[in-house]
């Protein structure tokens, strides 16, 4: 197994940097609520998960991208191979996955 390609890491810091932020800005959080991020990773997928006490979102009934916001779930959709939302009583996992070219690992 070879490295990861340096895109692909590129790519899961700003998608993970652009979860954060969403985190930050729109669940409410207070200053002793934490966010949590997971990170896995096998020979076919890197999985990078965010996590927050929010109430979670509705994926389908996000405001359209503008001058003001609204970047990050656009480039969710363009860059990860798939992403979700899981909603539950500890808060809300927001999670994408970026499938991995054959042969690499981290």
């Amino acid at each position: 197994m070879g490295p990861v390609p340096r895109r692909i890491v590129d790519d899961a810091i700003l998608l993970t940097s652009e979860l954060v932020t969403n985190a930050v800005r729109h669940a409410g959080l207070d200053d002793q609520d934490e966010i949590e991020i997971t990170v896995s990773v096998d020979a076919r997928v890197l999985r990078i998960t965010v996590r927050d006490r929010g109430p979670g979102f509705d994926p389908e009934a996000v405001v359209p991208r503008s001058d003001e916001g609204g970047w990050g779930l656009d480039l969710l959709r363009r860059l990860s191979s798939r992403w979700s939302v899981d909603r539950g009583g500890a808060g809300t996992d927001v999670w994408f996955e970026i499938d991995l070219p054959d042969g690499s690992a981290i």
